[in-house]
């Protein structure tokens, strides 16, 4: 209908939390009305597409998994992704309002684990996101 001028152009954004955001661009979607805490390799693996180079992004975006799956469980899923956002640096702080979760010691340190298992396929993921200063976390009070 877009084709023959019967229908406006809109996009067609893939949701579920990017779950299937490597397969989406095939199937037509024109990107993702979804959140992460790497919001930059989303564009990228949506260029890449784009660009046709299939393989590159599904290598990267299985890079990826380990923190995407993390990042969709119930109630801290906005608070994993914002502790990495703070954490790299793009946002100052990873307060939410009530009635949000807040990550627990031993969350913290899942989430700051991960980028040490995508930081091998993509750089942009540190080999591992350091402890705050002055967090006292160590595996004897987690």
């Amino acid at each position: 209908m877009q084709k023959a001028g019967e229908l406006r152009p809109f996009s067609i954004l893939c949701g579920n939390g990017g779950l299937f955001l490597d397969f989406e661009p095939e199937r037509g979607a024109d990107g993702a009305m979804t959140g992460y805490g790497f919001p930059d390799m989303l564009t990228e693996l949506l260029t890449l597409f784009a660009a046709g180079k299939r393989d590159e992004a599904h290598d990267l975006f299985d890079a990826h998994l380990p923190l995407i799956r993390y990042e969709q469980q119930p109630s801290i899923g906005l608070a994993v992704r914002k502790h990495v956002l703070k954490r790299r640096g793009l946002i100052a702080a990873d307060a939410q309002r009530k009635p949000a979760q807040i990550l627990t010691p031993a969350a913290k340190a899942e989430v700051d684990y991960l980028p040490s298992l995508i930081a091998p396929s993509d750089k942009r993921a540190p080999p591992s996101l350091p402890a705050p200063l002055g967090s006292g976390l160590n595996c004897t009070n987690i």
